[in-house]
């Protein structure tokens, strides 16, 4: 195992953590992490509906998913060259993964374009 290959489980892991509570909850981060750049994002954060931090969520862990997978691709593949099998195998499972991603993006985009989240929709 190589050190990027070990960044890339624990940041997986750490992104399917950080997107477990607002995918749970249906509620903001606590604290920092839960803050807007702006006063006026805060301000949409406050206003936003559970169904907007779900969505949020579920991007987030799906990205930390993959990202984790394919720290487990690259793992498997350096370490095995001649087992094809598990990498095509992991390999679909990303797949599966990032067409997951790419859903759970386009519910949080249009979540936030129903609900005029973002700054160049305002009211």
């Amino acid at each position: 195992m190589t050190f990027f290959d070990l960044v890339l489980l624990i940041g997986g892991a750490i992104g399917i953590l950080m997107g477990a509570w607002p995918l749970l909850s249906g509620r903001n981060y606590p604290g920092v992490f839960g803050r807007g750049f702006t006063q006026s994002d805060n301000v949409r954060l406050l206003r936003a509906p559970a169904i907007y931090f779900r969505a949020l969520g579920a991007t987030i862990a799906t990205a930390g998913l993959v990202v984790c997978d394919v720290g487990v691709i690259l793992w498997v593949s350096s370490a095995r060259p001649t087992d094809g099998a598990a990498v095509a195998m992991i390999g679909a499972i990303a797949g599966i993964g990032l067409a997951g991603l790419f859903g759970s993006f386009a519910w949080l985009l249009v979540l936030t374009y129903r609900y005029k989240l973002f700054r160049w929709n305002a009211p």
